[in-house]
């Protein structure tokens, strides 16, 4: 598990090219800073040629500096903003690595590079309400409901929504779509896409919703909050650990750490059965002429009270 302290603590011993080892299990990885104070990790490799084309991010410098007849990959943070984000990739690429040399450690170490390039393309702006509420709820239910009833590996397997599917849970034969609602504005379901709630992937089709009021006590959720506990669940397995890590990490990339630590509490949490009376647009009715990616709509709350099923999350997914 990432730990920022270990960057925010270096001590003064850790100048470039001094530095100490990331993890105990991996020697080829360090973790030092440049003297103007920039955090620094340093991979061991052999010779690499100088024209070896390298990963490209936003916010860190990452270029090759030869070591008598070794490489020195030297991975620059630039924007501090992004600490914690390049500590997890730092701590991701120790781990996989752990035990690897020559050329099977320069191969994993590219494509572990490549795989998270693309988080750090974006100048970090904060996420918008809508996502980083919608993004609370998403964690709320695989925290809360779906670890405790189906294990964190068969959980974690269910968030397909994180990778952009249509439906947020997946798990045996029901798909469950979440809606988070920020107490204090507008109560209202906001469905974003058709293929939202036509045409379910599962025969039983649920929406759960659940909602939110800003909140300071300590007791209360927040993004790092959901998401350090939802680590604790998967810390006896790196595998899963790096799954739930990609999938939090696309969609949180843009938080900043004001949201990231913003708290929360649950006012209440409601389940619709969605069935082929539930009020929804669909697909099938609407003319040819509209262009059915561009439909969005909102649902009235206190239209669905007839949908509303009397089981918690937690009970609907108790049989599957």
């Amino acid at each position: 598990m990432s730990d920022v302290n270990k960057w925010l603590e270096l001590s003064s011993e850790a100048i470039y090219p001094k530095g100490f080892q990331l993890i105990p299990g991996n020697r080829f990885l360090t973790q030092s800073k440049s003297p103007i104070g920039k955090y620094l990790l340093l991979v061991q490799l052999p010779k690499i040629n100088s024209t070896t084309e390298l990963p490209s991010f936003n916010g860190i410098d990452i270029h090759l500096v030869d070591v008598r007849n070794n490489s020195l990959l030297v991975m620059t943070l630039l924007d501090e903003d992004n600490l914690e984000k390049f500590s997890y990739l730092c701590e991701d690429l120790a781990e996989q690595t752990a035990g690897l040399e020559g050329e099977d450690l320069i191969k994993s170490i590219f494509k572990i590079l490549l795989e998270w390039s693309d988080l750090f393309t974006t100048i970090k702006k904060g996420m918008s309400d809508q996502e980083l509420i919608g993004l609370m709820g998403e964690l709320y239910a695989l925290a809360e409901h779906f670890i405790p009833k189906h294990g964190y590996n068969l959980a974690l397997q269910s968030w397909i929504g994180a990778l952009g599917s249509k439906q947020d849970f997946v798990i045996g034969d029901v798909s469950v779509e979440v809606k988070s609602h920020n107490v204090g504005f507008t109560d209202k379901i906001s469905i974003s896409s058709l293929q939202q709630l036509d045409n379910p992937i599962c025969s039983k089709f649920y929406l759960y919703k659940i909602d939110f009021s800003l909140s300071e006590s300590s007791r209360n959720v927040s993004l790092n909050s959901l998401k350090d506990r939802i680590f604790k669940f998967l810390s006896a397995s790196n595998n899963l650990e790096t799954e739930f890590k990609q999938k939090f990490n696309k969609i949180a990339s843009k938080a900043t750490q004001l949201q990231l630590d913003k708290k929360f509490s649950v006012i209440k949490e409601s389940i619709f059965i969605i069935t082929d009376k539930f009020p929804m647009i669909r697909s099938n009715d609407l003319d040819p002429a509209i262009i059915k990616t561009s439909v969005k709509y909102d649902l009235d709350i206190q239209q669905l009270e007839r949908f509303k099923s009397n089981k918690t999350l937690g009970e609907v997914l108790e049989n599957e």
